[in-house]
């Protein structure tokens, strides 16, 4: 079994972004590191890579330029816009809804 601590920072080289001096507790420092893991990517994301969960409205980038919004169907994006699979090279998740402002 690898050594704990260098597992950990072998998990902090790998861009998770983890503090390993605010931690006092390795498990803690785990736990975070694969909530992290498990969090929807944020920014652009090649449909080379992967392809959002179905169901999911994205902002889609289109070979050529330009950006339209889509569903993700579980097989294809789908939606407003007329434009073929092959043309869409990225996609990104929406930001959720903003939180109501009291007052």
């Amino acid at each position: 079994m690898a050594d704990r601590k260098k597992v950990l920072t072998q998990l902090v080289e790998i861009g998770i972004g983890l503090d390993m001096a605010g931690y006092h507790d390795d498990a803690q420092c785990v736990r975070d590191a694969l909530a992290m893991l498990r969090e929807p990517a944020r920014g652009w994301i090649s449909v080379k890579d992967r392809m959002p969960e179905r169901g999911n409205t994205c902002l889609v980038w289109l070979r050529g330029g330009g950006m339209t919004f889509m569903v993700f169907d579980g097989s294809h994006f789908v939606g407003g816009s007329a434009y073929s699979d092959d043309r869409i090279t990225h996609w990104m998740l929406l930001p959720g809804a903003p939180e109501e402002v009291q007052g």
